[in-house]
């Protein structure tokens, strides 16, 4: 069971290991579904930015258009075009099967110079490819029968560094320990809330320091 990072590990496993779209937003906050490719001549540039200038995001039917869709700007709508391209369909980087094939289609019938082409894979096979392949991700296993408290003390020691947890979702664990499901007690309150143009202003943060200030009067 995974307890924790689970919005990342989908996020990972969506873009480089599923071939359907992956779902998310853009800078306006609209849902898109996006597809995304290593643009190898500029992964390979040290004059370039890899992550703004080589990772390309295209929509779900892989092409990039202007003047409202009549001016194809990229497009990778199939293995061919994406060799033409010279875009690494970044789904497959896992699958060393599927590597090897766009590899080998890429040696074969990419552009310029075959010299070259080869030059450049050899290139971007060990800055791209292989850091991808190679990187371990860092976790925390747990084993089953770990009390429900060490969990709980784990889950929120590891969320207190980097982009930490709100005081909420800390809480939510440390009361789940004690099988008290925070999350939902504080669905159906704010659902009551929403009721009132005052109350339903109020955030969960909000709400838990009116009551801890309330009870700390009330041992006062």
């Amino acid at each position: 069971m995974l307890l924790d990072g689970q919005q990342r590990i989908t996020s990972l496993f969506l873009a480089l290991h599923s071939s359907n779209p992956v779902p998310t937003r853009d800078a306006r906050g609209q849902e898109m579904l996006r597809h995304y490719y290593a643009n190898i001549d500029a992964c390979i540039d040290p004059f370039l930015e890899r992550e703004d200038d080589g990772i390309v995001s295209v929509p779900e039917d892989r092409r990039i258009t202007t003047d409202f869709g009549r001016q194809v700007q990229l497009d990778l709508s199939s293995r061919a075009a994406e060799i033409t391209a010279s875009h690494f369909p970044l789904d497959i980087v896992l699958d060393g099967n599927a590597t090897m094939d766009w590899q080998m289609a890429y040696l074969s019938d990419g552009p310029g110079d075959p010299s070259e082409r080869l030059d450049k894979w050899k290139r971007f096979a060990e800055e791209v490819i292989k850091p991808f392949t190679s990187y371990q991700v860092p976790a925390i296993e747990l084993a089953k029968f770990t009390p429900k408290e060490a969990v709980c003390q784990v889950f929120e020691k590891v969320n207190t560094g980097g982009v930490s947890l709100t005081v909420f979702e800390l809480l939510t664990a440390t009361f789940a320990a004690s099988d008290f499901n925070l999350r939902e007690d504080w669905d159906a309150r704010k659902e009551k809330f929403d009721e009132s143009p005052v109350l339903g202003q109020f955030s969960a943060t909000d709400f838990l320091q009116v009551v801890s200030s309330s009870l700390s009067e009330t041992a006062a």
